[in-house]
């Protein structure tokens, strides 16, 4: 994988990606750092994980990411961080996502946004104490009884906005199935959406459709107990 984005990674870049799995890259003309977590080391089941990385910071990668941040308030950067498991999963330790949440809270005003996947589904994750946003992107994947999806997200300037796309499994045609956009900071448009699912109706329908992705299946078999866990 690391050789494959031989375009993208300069080459101390690289050699930290193949070694521990992260890395991290400046984006010069948009001052910004992307930072990319290597969260497998804090998945309660990788067994590799009990057996070479026991201590509360497995491969020093929380200490490696202070640093990062705090480059990007010495050189003016705003950071994108990203990862597969996102922070709160309750398969993910819950000391390293404590460790996790107090570095991104020191460093909160740099943070533009964080993207993650691993559930399959589409949803997010607001942390109201560091004012921060988990965006968690859909799968390709289908065993979860959903259809193939992607998503596209586009930072420029001031406005933040991403596309979901989903494939249509008789057709196999991709279509649009909906645009998110928001021109404040992220936690405040998300906070706002927060409300509006708790409040309207029609916005609870909308987005449990979009968390398990228009699937007729998931939506139906999801009951008020269900909506609640959602």
């Amino acid at each position: 994988l690391a050789l494959q984005w031989l375009g993208f990674l300069d080459q101390t870049e690289k050699l930290q990606f193949i070694r521990h799995g992260r890395y991290k890259h400046i984006v010069p003309d948009k001052k910004l750092m992307v930072i990319a977590l290597n969260t497998n080391i804090a998945y309660l089941f990788n067994v590799w994980r009990l057996m070479y990385y026991p201590d509360a910071d497995p491969d020093g990668q929380l200490a490696w990411l202070a640093d990062a941040l705090a480059l990007c308030d010495v050189d003016d950067l705003q950071a994108l961080i990203i990862g597969h498991h996102p922070p709160g999963e309750r398969d993910l330790s819950a000391q390293w996502t404590r460790q996790f949440l107090n570095i991104i809270g020191r460093h909160s005003p740099r943070i533009m946004m964080m993207l993650f996947g691993h559930t399959h589904l589409d949803s997010f994750r607001v942390f109201n104490k560091e004012r921060l946003v988990s965006i968690v992107s859909p799968s390709m994947a289908t065993w979860t009884e959903t259809p193939p999806c992607y998503r596209i997200v586009d930072v420029n300037g001031e406005i933040t906005s991403h596309e979901t796309y989903m494939m249509d499994l008789e057709s196999g045609q991709w279509s649009s199935e909906y645009t998110f956009n928001c021109t404040r900071p992220l936690f405040e448009c998300y906070d706002d959406y927060i409300q509006e699912i708790k409040s309207n109706d029609s916005v609870r329908n909308d987005f449990i459709k979009h968390y398990f992705k228009s699937s007729v299946v998931r939506i139906a078999n999801c009951t008020e107990k269900c909506q609640q866990k959602v």
